[in-house]
């Protein structure tokens, strides 16, 4: 049941600081595919107030 004590934790970390970092989820909770999680939050639990990541690749010298 490792899986659901994530998914609490993340939702009530959601609920109080409105984001999470995957380094964060990582870091604090073990949870090493939040977007799985996200997915279940957003699609079979009905938190439809999830925003979609956003990656960038920054040119570097």
């Amino acid at each position: 049941m490792r899986e659901r004590t994530q998914i609490n934790a993340i939702r009530e970390h959601l609920k109080k600081n409105k984001s999470i970092t995957s380094w964060e989820a990582i870091e604090q909770y073990g949870a090493t595919r939040l977007s799985g999680i996200i997915y279940i939050l957003k699609h079979k639990e009905g938190c439809n107030k999830c925003n979609i990541a956003k990656y960038e690749l920054v040119k570097g010298d």
